[in-house]
């Protein structure tokens, strides 16, 4: 809500601003609003999914490197931290997709 209420404000101040130094500069910006608004829309709309799918990996990497070094001394004693290095690895992997 905060977000909406911002642009309109902005869009009606610089109409108003531009329509003090031009009135030709004000139908420019009265064009272009809303392909703007739409364009961003769409941006917001494609942009969901890959950062739900980044949250989730950086979720999981997070939980692998709390879980790695919490139990550092348990990993050393069982030898695993060549698998845990092949673990995180292998997120960081999916993370750069």
């Amino acid at each position: 809500m905060g977000m909406l209420s911002r642009g309109i404000t902005t869009f009606i101040a610089s109409a108003v601003v531009a329509l003090i130094f031009n009135w030709r500069v004000t139908l420019i910006i009265v064009a272009v609003g809303p392909v703007s608004t739409v364009t961003m829309m769409i941006m917001a709309w494609l942009s969901t999914s890959p950062m739900n799918k980044v949250m989730e990996v950086s979720a999981e990497a997070g939980s692998i490197a709390e879980e790695a070094i919490m139990n550092a001394k348990t990993v050393a004693a069982c030898n695993g931290q060549d698998y845990m290095v092949k673990v995180r690895r292998s997120i960081n992997r999916l993370s750069s997709l």
